[in-house]
């Protein structure tokens, strides 16, 4: 799915100084035989722009495989557009 320009201007607009990272719309056919919803982008999904895309999405592929159907065949995406993250402070002891 592609956003209108616009909103996606709006979207990073609203979020500065937020702690997010990218957006990430989901893939996949128009109409489905399955929809597939995960919880957020991870770090490989921002960089690359496809849901799943890291070792879960391995997984994932395997099982879709195992149902006899393909990416192709399926629609992905996430609950949450953005990629949380979280700073870790480090103390020195």
């Amino acid at each position: 799915m592609d956003y209108p320009k616009k909103l996606l201007e709006e979207v990073k607009e609203r979020s500065k100084g937020m702690r997010l990272e990218g957006i990430n719309s989901g893939s996949g056919p128009k109409h489905p035989l399955l929809m597939i919803v995960g919880e957020a982008p991870g770090r490989n999904e921002i960089v690359n722009n496809i849901p799943f895309s890291g070792d879960a999405g391995k997984e994932l592929d395997k099982s879709l495989k195992q149902i006899g159907l393909s990416r192709d065949q399926v629609y992905i995406t996430s609950a949450v557009r953005s990629r949380p993250f979280s700073v870790k402070k480090v103390f020195s002891k």
